[in-house]
C-alpha cells in the first residue's frame, strides 16, 4: 500500500484525551515523540505512514501531517508551522553536499544523522525538549551555559535521535546503549572565547544571509587550513586529538564533528568582519569579493576573473595556463586538460590520409569521396575528376565562361561563391583582415587561407612533397597537376 493511501485508510476523529502542549522553540519531531509518550507509543507508531525513522518531518511536514495534528490535539496550525524547518532549507538547502558543514543537521540519509544538545538544558527543563536551533549546522555552542553542545554518546559514540527511543525508556537517552544523555559530559568555553561571540551571533539571528555567508568561508577554510593557523588563533580546541584527527583525515569528512565546526564558525565570523584579512584569504583561495558571493564563486585571476561552480572547474582551468595536459590520445598523441575534451577528440571519425576530422560519419564518408581513385563525376573538356555533383557544376562554367554568381554591387561576375564573398570582403566591404607579416610587402588579404600561402612566398616553405619523385611544392594544386601529367606520364 502506498504512502497517501496507508494515511487515507486509517480513519480516526475527534481531538485526543491526552496530549502535551508544544513549548516555545520546539521541534515539531520533538513534539510528535512527547504525544506519542502520552499514549504510550513509540513514535514511528503515532500515526499509521508516519515513519519517523527515515523522513525528516521537521522540513518535509507533508500536506497530510499538519492537519491531522490540528484536528487530534486542537493546537492552532501557525502554532505547528512555527515548530517547522522549511524556512531554514529554503535558506541552506545547497549545504547538503559533502565537505560542506550541514546546513540542517540530523537528516536521516546522510552521514551525520544525529541532533546536537544541550545536556544541562536538558536536565533543567521540567519537561525535556528539543529545541529547533540545535538543528541549524551553524549553531555549535549553547549561549546560556557557555559549552560546546553535544552530537554523539560518550558511552557508544552512536549519534543522538531522540525519535528512535522506545516509549518505556527515558526520553533523554540513548537509543542505542540507553545512556542517560543529560549527564554528559560537557566541554566548557571561556566567557572570553574569540569564537563564543560567533555563535551567540548565529543563534539569534532567524534565516539571515549571513548563515550563508559564513558557511561559504567555512567550505574554503576546510580545503585547505591546518588547525595551526592564525585563523583558529591557537584556541584550546585545536589540540584536542579528535580535531587533530579530522583535519589529517579526508577533509570532506571535516565537518562531521561539532568541535570542528565551531572552529571554522568562529574564524568564518572573524573573516567575514574583517574586509582587510578577507580579500588575501579569497585571493590566497582562487577567489575573490566579486565572485565569492554568486554561483561560482571560484574565479581566475589570469582571465578577466572567470567564474567557475566547483574547485575542480577551475583546477582543470588553471591547468590549462599552467600547460599541464593530464589526457592523451591513444591514437595520435595529442593531450588535453580536460577528460571531455579528450573524449570528444577520441569520438570524431577521422580521415586517415589528411588530418581532419568530423563530428558526423555522413560528413567524413562524402570526404573520402575525394580520396578515390576513380571519382563520379569526370570534365568532357580537360577529364578532371569530381567526387562531388556541385564542385563538378561550378568547374563546368569555367569552360562555359559562364560566372553565375554576380556581385549586388558591381555586377561582376565569378565562377565559384567563394571567390564573390571574397570580393565583396575585399572590394566593397574593405575588409582586410590579414596583412602580411612582412613590412617590405604590405600585402592584404580577406581570408585567414589566403595569407598563409602568400607566406610561404617569403618563407620558401613548400610543404606539398610528390611521393614519386620527391620534388616539393609550394601549393597543393601545383602538386595535383604535377601527379595528374608529368609523374603519370612517367608511368
Amino acid at each position: 500500500m502506498s504512502f497517501p493511501s496507508a494515511v487515507a485508510s486509517y480513519e480516526v476523529s475527534g481531538e485526543w484525551t491526552i496530549h502535551p502542549t508544544p513549548i516555545e522553540g520546539e521541534l515539531l519531531s520533538s513534539w510528535v515523540c512527547r504525544l506519542a509518550r502520552a499514549k504510550c507509543l513509540d513514535s514511528n507508531l503515532l500515526l499509521p505512514g508516519l515513519r519517523m525513522y527515515n523522513r525528516d518531518i521537521d522540513i518535509n511536514s507533508y500536506e497530510w501531517l499538519v492537519p491531522r495534528l490540528v484536528e487530534h490535539t486542537r493546537v492552532p496550525k501557525g502554532e505547528i508551522e512555527a515548530m517547522l524547518l522549511g524556512e531554514w532549507d529554503k535558506l541552506l538547502h545547497q549545504f547538503k553536499r559533502r565537505g560542506y558543514p550541514y546546513g540542517i543537521t540530523g537528516r536521516p540519509n546522510y552521514k551525520n544523522k544525529g541532533i546536537r544538545l544541550c545536556p544541562i538544558c536538558l536536565k533543567e527543563d521540567s519537561t525535556p525538549f528539543y529545541r529547533r536551533i540545535w538543528r541549524i549546522g551553524a549553531v555549535t555552542a549553547c549561549t546560556k551555559h557557555k559549552t560546546l553542545l553535544v552530537d554523539r554518546c560518550p558511552k557508544c559514540g552512536s549519534y543522538i535521535d531522540p525519535k528512535r527511543v522506545k516509549w518505556n525508556a527515558s526520553y533523554t537517552s540513548c537509543f542505542n546503549c540507553g545512556y542517560e544523555l543529560t549527564e554528559a559530559p560537557v566541554h566548557r568555553l571561556s566567557a572570553r572565547d574569540p569564537f563564543m561571540a560567533a555563535a551567540a551571533e548565529l543563534s539569534l539571528l532567524e534565516h539571515s544571509e549571513k548563515h550563508v555567508k559564513v558557511f561559504r568561508i567555512v567550505k574554503l577554510l576546510g580545503e585547505s587550513s591546518s588547525p595551526d593557523d592564525s585563523f583558529y588563533r591557537g584556541h584550546p580546541l585545536t589540540k584536542i586529538p579528535v580535531v587533530r584527527e579530522a583535519f589529517d583525515g579526508d577533509r570532506r569528512d571535516l565537518f562531521t564533528s561539532v568541535e570542528t565546526v565551531f572552529l571554522a564558525v568562529g574564524a568564518a565570523r572573524t573573516l567575514l568582519n574583517d574586509r582587510k584579512k578577507l580579500d588575501p584569504f579569497l585571493r590566497e583561495n582562487n577567489s575573490c569579493i566579486k565572485h565569492f558571493w554568486t554561483d561560482r564563486p571560484y574565479c581566475c585571476h589570469l582571465d578577466h576573473h572567470q567564474g567557475f561552480k566547483t574547485k575542480y572547474n577551475f583546477d582543470r582551468h588553471s591547468d590549462a595556463h599552467n600547460g599541464i595536459r593530464p589526457y592523451a590520445c591513444t591514437e595520435c598523441g595529442e593531450r588535453f586538460t580536460q577528460k571531455a575534451m579528450r573524449d570528444r577528440h577520441v569520438d570524431k571519425k577521422r580521415c586517415k590520409k589528411k588530418a581532419y576530422t568530423f563530428s558526423k560519419k555522413h560528413d567524413m564518408l562524402t570526404h573520402l569521396k575525394t580520396h578515390a581513385e576513380k571519382k563520379e563525376f569526370v570534365c568532357p573538356e580537360c577529364r578532371e575528376g569530381f567526387a562531388h555533383k556541385t564542385y563538378f557544376k561550378e568547374h563546368l562554367n569555367i569552360h562555359k565562361d559562364k560566372r553565375p554568381n554576380k556581385c549586388p554591387e558591381c555586377g561582376d561576375g565569378f565562377n565559384f561563391k567563394t571567390y564573390l564573398n571574397a570580393h565583396i570582403r575585399k572590394k566593397h566591404l574593405k575588409e582586410m583582415m590579414y596583412e602580411c607579416p612582412d613590412p617590405e610587402c604590405g600585402r592584404e588579404f580577406a581570408w585567414r587561407s589566403a595569407l598563409v600561402r602568400h607566406v610561404r612566398v617569403h618563407s620558401g616553405e613548400r610543404p606539398y612533397k610528390c611521393p614519386k619523385c620527391g620534388d616539393k611544392f609550394r601549393y597543393k594544386y601545383s602538386l595535383d597537376k604535377h601527379v595528374n601529367d608529368r609523374c603519370k606520364m612517367s608511368r
